[in-house]
């Protein structure tokens, strides 16, 4: 089953984000369900993201991110 995850990101925290964007990618690899994900982007800059999970239960998608 496919699962939307909408994230956004705290007021002010960018460089949190940047700092941890290639970790953040390597897990997000590394779990095998992401069918898809990327950023929102507000005045040129990410603010949050939207990542599609396909997992056989709502259980899995949560324990995933």
């Amino acid at each position: 089953m496919l699962y939307a995850v909408i994230c956004r990101d705290k007021p002010g925290h960018l460089q949190t984000r940047l700092d941890t964007r290639a970790a953040h990618l390597a897990y997000i690899e590394a779990t095998g369900i992401v069918k898809m994900a990327g950023p929102f982007i507000a005045d040129g800059q990410m603010c949050g993201s939207l990542i599609v999970l396909e997992t056989e239960g709502l259980g899995a998608a949560g324990d995933a991110v």
